[in-house]
């Protein structure tokens, strides 16, 4: 790919991360603004809210990340509302995805518009298809579950988010090749055979043999130029509310470690409002780690 368009795609990432935490800030209030505030100076809160309970007043990244799930998402999962916020985070979850996978395959899907404007149109009705069919239903229980533990986490020590972590990842790895699994043994035979004429049987052992080399074939490590549709879009996407917590998480700590440096502090002090726009600022150090990631990723 384009050396030019790397660049640019990266940038394009930072622009995106910085955008989204500046969105969401605009939706908190002062309170859990200076909350933020708080943890990266290592301050004493300059707001006092009386009649807070202990839990509120005893903060924690923790608190913060569940405060901004409440703002995106709202603070009723069960609702219509969520669901659609949800639906809508994962087709941009999977389009941001796929959109790795091009870049790393070096293919323009757009192309085929030009080349046979009918299999553009199949490739449209195969993307946002599969996104209803596959990853509506199971992006929108892993986030209630992502939810349930970070919950867990405000009352928790650093040992215990850790662990929590851990556990949400696995979690949300088990509903991800669930849904794959249903996926594939539907649409391409995957743990079946065909025992007779006109009767498929469906095997879970044989779904065990044969996932992971089918899974890997249709696209996994979003780098195979075969698949035009990549599974691991489908796949990493419903990891989407465990990365957004370790983006934060990364973002907050680097912020909060680039002070004691002397090049860091001058780098704070000059691109970012800490005592006004917290999360913001947090949104650039994250945004500036993950292009960073994703051009040394393209390198090898």
């Amino acid at each position: 790919m384009n050396t030019l368009l790397q660049l640019g795609a990266g940038l394009a990432i930072f622009y995106a991360v910085v955008k989204f935490f500046k969105t969401i800030e605009s939706s908190l209030s002062e309170y859990s603004k200076n909350q933020i505030t708080v943890w990266l100076k290592g301050q004493k809160p300059n707001i006092i809210i009386p009649n807070e309970s202990a839990e509120k007043t005893n903060f924690s990244l923790a608190h913060t990340f569940s405060n901004l799930l409440d703002v995106v998402f709202t603070n009723k999962h069960l609702s219509l509302k969520c669901l659609y916020r949800s639906t809508l985070a994962t087709f941009i979850a999977i389009s941001l995805f796929t959109l790795l996978h091009y870049t790393i395959i070096d293919f323009n899907p757009f192309e085929l518009l030009f080349i046979n404007s009918e299999s553009f149109f199949f490739w449209l009705l195969d993307f946002f298809g599969s996104i209803l069919l596959i990853s509506v239903l199971p992006d929108y229980i892993s986030l209630l579950q992502s939810r349930f533990i970070i919950h867990k986490m405000k009352s928790s020590k650093s040992r215990g988010i850790i662990l929590l972590l851990l556990i949400d990842f696995v979690l949300s790895a088990i509903i991800a090749l669930f849904s794959v699994t249903i996926w594939l043994s539907l649409l391409y035979n995957v743990g079946g055979e065909f025992v007779s004429s006109g009767r498929y049987e469906f095997s879970f052992w044989l779904v065990i043999n044969d996932f992971f080399d089918n899974l890997t074939q249709r696209g996994l490590f979003l780098s195979e130029k075969n698949a035009s549709i990549s599974m691991g879009s489908y796949f990493y996407a419903t990891f989407i509310t465990s990365i957004w917590v370790w983006i934060y998480v990364i973002g907050a700590y680097l912020l909060k470690f680039l002070p004691r440096l002397k090049s860091g502090k001058v780098l704070v002090l000059k691109l970012m409002d800490i005592d006004n726009k917290p999360l913001q600022s947090i949104g650039v150090v994250s945004g500036m780690f993950i292009a960073l990631v994703y051009w040394v990723f393209l390198l090898f």
